[in-house]
């Protein structure tokens, strides 16, 4: 790490960005209706701040096909807009972890440097050399636990967890979450098309969803 770079107080840098408005977007989630199904995803990117709602992208558009809701329609964009499907969908980080379009030149160094780390060592979750990625992980995580504990459900609600990053964080706190007997799929992340030769879980999965 060079000089400047070391200079950086990472901590307080990712605080002020993970409070910057401009940035994050909230999850989709209504009060009051049990949720029949919570996806659990990663973090958002260009077209999630840029429309303001989870999976408004590339990867939604394919969760969509998917799920059968249409060819161009994302879902992210599908679940904000029926919350009589009370589908709720909440990403383990509300800002994004890489890189985005009109990013601040303040948080270029925080986002290519501290959160490209923790978007790729999830599997050493809080055991990193560098205490201050340690010290934002538990941020992230401990927002994650305050976000999903607010979510309406019972013992029937689905819980849909996408990709190994959302998985780390998400049985990082599994005992701690008020999930009682709710059934958990473990599925990949939608993009890269992944869901495009579905099996194992994602078949469950796209069965439970045609249950509705």
């Amino acid at each position: 790490m060079d000089k400047e770079k070391s200079n950086v107080d990472y901590r307080s840098l990712f605080n002020d960005y993970y409070k910057d408005k401009r940035y994050i977007v909230s999850d989709i989630s209504f009060k009051d209706n049990i949720s029949k199904y919570i996806f659990v995803l990663e973090s958002p990117h260009n077209d999630e701040v840029k429309n303001g709602y989870p999976v408004a992208g590339k990867s939604g558009i394919d969760m969509g096909k998917f799920m059968g809701i249409g060819v161009n329609e994302s879902f992210g964009r599908y679940a904000k807009d029926n919350p009589d499907k009370d589908i709720v969908i909440i990403n383990i980080s509300k800002v994004p972890l890489q890189e985005i379009n009109n990013l601040d030149d303040k948080y270029k160094t925080l986002l290519n440097g501290v959160c490209k780390l923790i978007r790729s060592g999830y599997k050493t979750l809080g055991k990193h050399r560098d205490k201050n990625v340690n010290i934002i992980e538990e941020k992230l995580l401990e927002d994650f636990r305050v976000r999903f504990n607010n979510i309406n459900m019972n013992n029937e609600t689905k819980i849909i967890v996408c990709g190994k990053f959302s998985e780390s964080y998400f049985d990082k706190v599994r005992d701690e979450l008020n999930i009682g007997e709710s059934e958990i799929l473990y599925v990949p992340h939608p993009s890269r098309h992944q869901w495009d030769k579905p099996k194992g879980e994602l078949l469950k999965l796209k069965d439970i969803f045609n249950e509705r």
